[in-house]
Protein backbone atom coordinates (compact mmCIF):
# COMPACT_ATOMS: atom_id res chain seq x y z
CA UNK A 1 0.00 0.00 0.00
CA UNK A 2 3.33 2.39 1.03
CA UNK A 3 4.76 1.58 -2.03
CA UNK A 4 1.61 2.25 -4.43
CA UNK A 5 1.25 5.28 -2.96
CA UNK A 6 4.88 6.77 -3.18
CA UNK A 7 4.74 5.70 -6.98
CA UNK A 8 1.21 7.70 -7.34
CA UNK A 9 3.00 10.75 -5.37
CA UNK A 10 6.12 10.49 -7.70
CA UNK A 11 3.90 10.19 -10.84
CA UNK A 12 1.77 13.06 -9.51
CA UNK A 13 4.99 15.18 -9.41
CA UNK A 14 6.30 14.02 -12.56
CA UNK A 15 3.21 15.24 -14.01
CA UNK A 16 3.10 18.90 -12.53
CA UNK A 17 7.17 19.47 -12.92
CA UNK A 18 6.48 18.54 -16.28
CA UNK A 19 3.32 21.15 -17.30
CA UNK A 20 5.91 23.62 -15.63
CA UNK A 21 8.56 23.01 -17.90
CA UNK A 22 6.66 22.66 -21.10
CA UNK A 23 4.49 26.39 -20.34
CA UNK A 24 8.17 27.93 -19.79
CA UNK A 25 9.40 28.61 -23.75
CA UNK A 26 12.35 30.56 -25.22
CA UNK A 27 11.15 31.96 -28.14
CA UNK A 28 14.55 33.07 -30.29
CA UNK A 29 11.44 34.67 -33.03
CA UNK A 30 11.37 37.10 -30.27
CA UNK A 31 14.28 38.75 -31.18
CA UNK A 32 15.81 40.34 -34.17
CA UNK A 33 18.57 42.07 -35.84
CA UNK A 34 17.91 44.85 -38.67
CA UNK A 35 21.04 46.74 -40.07
CA UNK A 36 20.32 49.35 -42.56
CA UNK A 37 23.14 51.19 -44.66
CA UNK A 38 23.40 54.65 -46.16
CA UNK A 39 26.07 55.96 -48.04
CA UNK A 40 27.82 59.62 -49.33
CA UNK A 41 29.59 60.38 -52.32
CA UNK A 42 32.16 62.84 -53.60
CA UNK A 43 31.60 62.96 -57.40
CA UNK A 44 31.44 59.23 -58.44
CA UNK A 45 33.72 58.17 -55.46
CA UNK A 46 32.30 56.58 -52.06
CA UNK A 47 33.34 59.23 -49.29
CA UNK A 48 31.65 57.73 -46.48
CA UNK A 49 29.06 54.71 -45.33
CA UNK A 50 26.94 54.74 -42.01
CA UNK A 51 25.91 50.88 -40.75
CA UNK A 52 23.50 51.26 -38.41
CA UNK A 53 22.46 47.64 -36.18
CA UNK A 54 19.23 47.97 -34.69
CA UNK A 55 18.88 45.33 -31.83
CA UNK A 56 14.87 44.74 -31.58
CA UNK A 57 13.35 42.63 -28.84
CA UNK A 58 9.35 42.31 -28.78
CA UNK A 59 9.24 44.88 -31.68
CA UNK A 60 10.80 47.30 -29.63
CA UNK A 61 14.56 48.89 -30.59
CA UNK A 62 16.71 47.79 -27.55
CA UNK A 63 19.71 48.69 -28.35
CA UNK A 64 21.06 50.58 -31.52
CA UNK A 65 24.88 50.77 -32.72
CA UNK A 66 26.75 52.90 -35.81
CA UNK A 67 29.63 52.69 -37.17
CA UNK A 68 30.98 55.04 -39.70
CA UNK A 69 33.66 54.40 -42.07
CA UNK A 70 34.93 57.33 -44.38
CA UNK A 71 37.18 56.80 -47.74
CA UNK A 72 40.09 58.51 -48.92
CA UNK A 73 41.58 58.35 -52.19
CA UNK A 74 44.92 59.85 -54.12
CA UNK A 75 45.79 61.63 -56.70
CA UNK A 76 45.05 58.47 -58.91
CA UNK A 77 41.72 57.74 -57.37
CA UNK A 78 42.95 55.00 -55.45
CA UNK A 79 41.27 53.72 -52.45
CA UNK A 80 44.62 54.71 -49.96
CA UNK A 81 42.64 54.79 -46.52
CA UNK A 82 39.45 53.68 -44.60
CA UNK A 83 38.70 55.21 -41.10
CA UNK A 84 35.83 53.04 -39.14
CA UNK A 85 34.84 54.45 -36.04
CA UNK A 86 31.89 52.64 -33.98
CA UNK A 87 29.56 54.14 -30.75
CA UNK A 88 31.95 54.35 -27.56
CA UNK A 89 35.22 54.13 -29.57
CA UNK A 90 37.86 57.40 -29.72
CA UNK A 91 40.01 56.64 -32.36
CA UNK A 92 39.05 54.71 -35.13
CA UNK A 93 40.27 51.18 -36.90
CA UNK A 94 42.27 52.13 -39.95
CA UNK A 95 42.38 49.82 -43.30
CA UNK A 96 45.47 51.31 -45.38
CA UNK A 97 45.97 49.96 -49.41
CA UNK A 98 48.91 50.07 -51.16
CA UNK A 99 49.58 49.77 -55.51
CA UNK A 100 52.48 49.07 -57.06
CA UNK A 101 53.24 51.39 -59.90
CA UNK A 102 50.77 49.70 -62.58
CA UNK A 103 48.21 51.17 -59.71
CA UNK A 104 47.19 46.89 -59.02
CA UNK A 105 46.77 46.37 -54.95
CA UNK A 106 49.58 44.51 -53.45
CA UNK A 107 48.81 45.08 -49.98
CA UNK A 108 46.27 45.51 -47.51
CA UNK A 109 47.73 46.15 -43.66
CA UNK A 110 44.44 46.85 -40.71
CA UNK A 111 45.18 48.73 -37.68
CA UNK A 112 43.47 48.24 -34.48
CA UNK A 113 42.41 51.26 -32.24
CA UNK A 114 44.90 50.73 -30.13
CA UNK A 115 47.58 50.65 -33.11
CA UNK A 116 48.01 46.98 -33.41
CA UNK A 117 48.72 45.31 -37.28
CA UNK A 118 45.67 42.97 -36.84
CA UNK A 119 45.42 42.05 -40.29
CA UNK A 120 48.47 42.06 -42.78
CA UNK A 121 48.05 40.75 -46.66
CA UNK A 122 50.30 41.11 -49.18
CA UNK A 123 49.59 40.23 -53.50
CA UNK A 124 51.68 39.78 -56.10
CA UNK A 125 50.65 39.23 -59.84
CA UNK A 126 51.54 35.78 -62.19
CA UNK A 127 50.07 34.92 -65.60
CA UNK A 128 47.05 34.21 -64.20
CA UNK A 129 46.33 37.23 -62.18
CA UNK A 130 46.19 38.15 -58.58
CA UNK A 131 47.58 36.07 -56.00
CA UNK A 132 48.17 36.04 -51.97
CA UNK A 133 52.01 35.77 -51.27
CA UNK A 134 51.63 36.71 -47.57
CA UNK A 135 49.22 36.84 -44.44
CA UNK A 136 49.22 37.58 -40.89
CA UNK A 137 46.81 37.90 -38.78
CA UNK A 138 46.42 38.72 -35.02
CA UNK A 139 43.25 38.18 -33.17
CA UNK A 140 42.43 38.14 -29.40
CA UNK A 141 43.27 35.27 -27.40
CA UNK A 142 40.52 33.30 -25.69
CA UNK A 143 41.08 30.87 -23.08
CA UNK A 144 37.78 29.01 -21.84
CA UNK A 145 39.37 28.33 -18.67
CA UNK A 146 40.17 31.71 -17.03
CA UNK A 147 37.37 34.73 -16.79
CA UNK A 148 36.50 36.68 -19.84
CA UNK A 149 36.21 39.93 -18.15
CA UNK A 150 39.53 39.70 -16.99
CA UNK A 151 41.06 38.45 -20.35
CA UNK A 152 39.48 41.73 -21.93
CA UNK A 153 41.46 44.01 -19.27
CA UNK A 154 44.34 41.86 -19.85
CA UNK A 155 44.25 41.50 -23.74
CA UNK A 156 46.63 38.99 -25.13
CA UNK A 157 46.75 38.10 -29.07
CA UNK A 158 47.60 34.81 -30.90
CA UNK A 159 48.98 35.49 -34.63
CA UNK A 160 48.30 33.54 -37.80
CA UNK A 161 51.00 33.63 -40.31
CA UNK A 162 51.82 32.32 -43.65
CA UNK A 163 53.65 33.05 -46.77
CA UNK A 164 52.98 31.57 -50.30
CA UNK A 165 55.77 30.12 -52.98
CA UNK A 166 53.81 29.91 -56.49
CA UNK A 167 55.96 28.08 -59.35
CA UNK A 168 55.29 28.15 -62.66
CA UNK A 169 55.89 26.40 -66.20
CA UNK A 170 54.63 27.86 -69.36
CA UNK A 171 52.70 30.28 -67.83
CA UNK A 172 50.50 27.43 -65.80
CA UNK A 173 50.44 27.53 -61.50
CA UNK A 174 52.64 24.08 -61.29
CA UNK A 175 52.65 24.01 -57.47
CA UNK A 176 52.30 25.80 -54.52
CA UNK A 177 54.24 25.80 -51.47
CA UNK A 178 53.00 27.23 -47.70
CA UNK A 179 55.40 27.98 -45.15
CA UNK A 180 54.96 29.16 -40.77
CA UNK A 181 56.16 31.75 -39.31
CA UNK A 182 59.53 30.04 -38.64
CA UNK A 183 59.62 29.12 -42.61
CA UNK A 184 59.12 25.69 -42.27
CA UNK A 185 57.03 24.52 -44.82
CA UNK A 186 53.67 23.29 -44.20
CA UNK A 187 51.80 22.43 -46.97
CA UNK A 188 52.33 22.04 -50.40
CA UNK A 189 49.47 21.74 -53.55
CA UNK A 190 50.06 20.54 -57.02
CA UNK A 191 47.98 21.56 -59.86
CA UNK A 192 47.03 19.37 -62.73
CA UNK A 193 45.94 20.73 -66.28
CA UNK A 194 43.67 19.59 -69.45
CA UNK A 195 43.30 22.07 -72.16
CA UNK A 196 45.19 24.68 -70.44
CA UNK A 197 42.10 24.14 -67.60
CA UNK A 198 43.06 23.10 -63.76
Amino acid sequence: MIRTLIIIIGLAILISCNEKVAKFIFDSSKMNELTRYSYSYDKSKLASATETTYIIMFGQVVDTMVTLTNYEYDSKGLLKRESSKTDGEEIPSLQLYDYNPNDSLIREITLSPENDTTYWTEYNYFPDGRKMVFRRTLFLHHDPDQDFLKQMENKQFDTTYYRIVYKYENNLCRSSEEYDKNNNLTKITEYDYKDGRI
